[in-house]
């Protein structure tokens, strides 16, 4: 039981998110953003051949894929894949979350598999007739986690994922399973254009300054995209998404997603391009001109800027990134886009329950206080744990860990206006 100091500071920390609305608690009670396209807009200025290629990859990035090959190009569907169009996973061209109950299927998010598996980089739960899905992720409830905030034990659930009905076999024990929700793609352009030099200059991959912060480059040491840095930029991103989500092959991935050994899966593969490079570069365009939501100023979100810089939140989401070559000369994404190790708490499991993976992108800010009002939720981290800025803030260690305690013992008050802040983006 609580004791009755501990239950006072419980109603304090709840009475002061509910305020900001930034806990599931608290969604009844919040008033959203009454606009659902805050992720859906282009930069400003396209015009003209710019604009008329936005809206043809628009297009494209809601076209519903089927099987075969189609008059209109909207073909190539398979044989085995997660969504059957970009928009199915990035809906309004938003955040995903992990599905209603533990047996539900994946709608926004995918299952993505460790080096050795016999599936490839990521687990396909769907295909075209007459071939037999990879299988099925299901998610396990871990025994909660609970770390300490204001006197009370505050829990932080996660799941961990097995694959039912595997089409070749289960994983080798030493494959990780890495659920990962889809990420909101505005402003993603905007990172593609941050100068390798500057990102170079800021990675200390060995700690030479002794700050407890090694952040480094993901890749092939050019990596900036995906949610470990793996992907070098937006061209990279969509051939992968059109290659492994839809099992649609374009120039820069033109094999068939078949894992060796499926048979059926290679039977059914048509072979050949299945997305033509006007399709595809218009996408490519669609998604590097999507603006990200300007932030909310207010005085509870300029204290908590504040704040959120004094504990050291930013020595890894770095606030603002200068451009070269383009209209758009500051942007403030607060990202580094380097890889940090974020402690054991959120590493990849192995199928054998062993930890894999610790490292993780400094995940972009900017449009987090909106994914409420395009989407209906306020999941957050790389596979949705987080009920709110608050856990997923509790769940950072590693390298974050002494920020994350600096976040525990703050007073009341600048506690708000951190989450504020947060919600402002």
């Amino acid at each position: 039981m609580i004791g009755s100091r501990a239950a006072g500071s419980a109603a304090r920390l709840a009475l002061s998110i509910a305020g900001a609305g930034l806990l599931c608690g608290a969604v009844a009670a919040a008033e959203p953003d009454p606009s659902r396209d805050d992720f859906s807009r282009p930069l400003p200025g396209l015009e003209g051949e710019e604009l008329a290629g936005f809206a043809l990859g628009r297009a494209q990035f809601r076209t519903i894929r089927l099987s075969g090959a189609r008059a209109d190009g909207s073909g190539g569907l398979g044989p085995v894949f997660n969504r059957t169009s970009c928009s199915g996973c990035h809906v309004r061209n938003g955040r995903g979350r992990p599905p209603e109950s533990d047996a539900a299927p994946l709608t926004t998010m995918v299952i993505r598999l460790g080096p050795g598996s016999q599936y490839g980089g990521q687990l396909n739960d769907k295909a075209v007739p007459g071939v037999e899905p990879e299988g099925r992720a299901v998610f396990l409830p871990n025994p909660a986690v609970h770390v300490e905030l204001d006197g009370v034990a505050w829990p932080l659930p996660s799941a961990r994922v097995a694959i039912r009905k595997p089409a070749l076999g289960p994983p080798a024990p030493h494959v990780a399973l890495s659920p990962r929700v889809a990420p909101h793609v505005a402003g993603t352009g905007l990172l593609e254009r941050i100068p390798d030099a500057a990102l170079a200059a800021l990675a200390d991959p060995d700690d030479r300054d002794g700050d407890g912060i090694s952040g480094r480059r993901g890749g092939d040491g050019n990596g900036r995209l995906g949610w470990r840095a793996e992907l070098p930029g937006v061209e990279a991103q969509v051939a992968r998404a059109l290659h492994e989500d839809m099992g649609v092959t374009s120039s820069l991935q033109p094999s068939a997603n078949c894992a060796v050994g499926h048979d059926a899966c290679a039977v059914q593969a048509g072979g050949g391009i299945e997305i033509s490079d006007v399709a595809f570069q218009a996408l490519v365009a669609y998604v590097r001109n999507l603006a990200p939501p300007a932030p909310r100023a207010s005085p509870a979100a300029d204290a908590g800027s504040r704040v959120f810089d004094a504990i050291g939140c930013t020595a890894c989401h770095t606030a603002e990134w200068e451009l070269e070559g383009t209209p758009v000369r500051v942007i403030r994404p607060y990202t580094d886009l380097l890889l940090h190790d974020l402690g054991p708490g959120l590493a990849d499991r192995r199928v054998d329950g062993s930890l894999g993976n610790r490292e993780w992108r400094t995940a972009p800010l900017w449009g987090a206080g909106r994914i409420f009002a395009v989407n209906g939720h306020r999941r957050l981290l790389h596979d949705g744990r987080a009920r709110g800025f608050v856990e997923a803030i509790l769940w950072h260690g590693g390298e974050a860990a002494p920020a994350r305690d600096r976040f525990r013992g703050l007073e009341a008050a600048d506690r708000s206006a951190l989450l504020a802040f947060l919600a402002s983006l």
